[in-house]
Parts: structure tokens; sequence; C-alpha cells
């Protein structure tokens, strides 16, 4: 935020920053592909590995966003498409974990929002 306004800015290799359009969801009518890492969330207690049994994502508008998840610094493993359409979308998991990251991946031209996530472990 600069000067109480909210807008998001970005930067490019070319040592500029750039204001994103507020409302404009292409890049000239093509697709803006989005790729989303959050950080790495550690369930209590941390020493301890937990059974990473399923994840709940809360969305509006997610056109069949990817969503992954990467276990313990791994490669990021395909879970499923978003659907965003009342109920969260679940994904299985089933797998022994410390901490965890969850991504996200879409190319569109449309809005998405993502509301949060609920992680259930053993």
């Amino acid at each position: 935020m600069i000067a109480g306004s909210s807008q998001l800015y970005f930067a490019s290799d070319n040592g500029k920053t750039y204001a994103f359009e507020n409302g404009v969801y292409s890049d000239d009518g093509t697709n803006i592909a989005l790729r989303i890492r959050t950080k790495n969330y550690y369930p209590q207690p941390v020493d301890l590995s937990k059974q990473v049994r399923s994840v709940s994502v809360f969305s509006e508008e997610p056109q069949g966003a990817n969503f992954s998840i990467s276990l313990d610094g791994g490669e990021y493993e395909y879970k499923g498409q978003l659907q965003g359409e009342g109920d969260p979308d679940k994904f299985k998991v089933w797998k022994s974990a410390t901490y965890f990251s969850l991504g996200l991946d879409e190319i569109s031209t449309n809005n998405i929002i993502i509301k949060g996530f609920i992680l259930y472990y053993a």
C-alpha cells in the first residue's frame, strides 16, 4: 500500500516497477498465467510428522484452477481442479509430513478469489 491506496505493484527483470491495472484480467486479450506457492505451514507440534488426510480450499470463480501440495519440501503434487461452487473443494492427501506448502496454477482471463483453506491431519 502506498499513500493509503490499495494498489498491487510488481517488478520486472528490467529493473522497473509496474502498477497492476485494477479490473483487468488479460494482457491485451492474452490469458495471464497465475502461480501461487504458499509459505511452509508446520502443524503443531513441529517436531512430529503428521498424517495429512486432506485439504479443503475455499474459493470463488476459480475456473478450473489446478491445486497441488508439497510435503516436506518435495515436488508439488497435483491433487485436482478447483470448482468453487458453494462448498469448499476437498482434496485427499493421506501422506505423512512435518510441514507442507500449497500450490495453485491457473491460466485464464477470469477473476479468481482464494478465501482460505483447512488442513485435516491425524
